[in-house]
């Protein structure tokens, strides 16, 4: 990984904010349960926080890279397919199902 790329926790985080505002998007389109899929959008929030909290301890971030079996190509990839998701269903291409 070189220095331009973001570390594993940086990943993390982004994969949460990624799945958040696609239940942001979920919320607007679907108002019959918007409660539902704001709480969902909340604890991805939440959980993009609590990992903003581990930042600071380094044996997480050496654990990640080399103990977790994480790729960061993997994560990087589930990124591009929940932003794939939310700009379908921006443009109304998602059904409720």
């Amino acid at each position: 990984m070189t220095d331009e790329e973001p570390h594993f926790l940086e990943l993390l985080i982004e994969h949460e904010s990624v799945v958040g505002r696609l239940y942001e998007v979920f919320a607007s389109l679907f108002p019959d349960r918007e409660q539902f899929w704001r709480s969902l959008a909340a604890a991805e929030q939440m959980h993009a926080e609590k990992l903003g909290e581990l930042g600071s301890e380094p044996s997480i971030s050496r654990w990640l890279s080399h103990e977790s079996g994480l790729r960061p190509q993997a994560i990087k990839s589930s990124i591009g397919y929940v932003e794939s998701q939310t700009k379908r269903a921006q443009e109304g291409r998602l059904s409720s199902l």
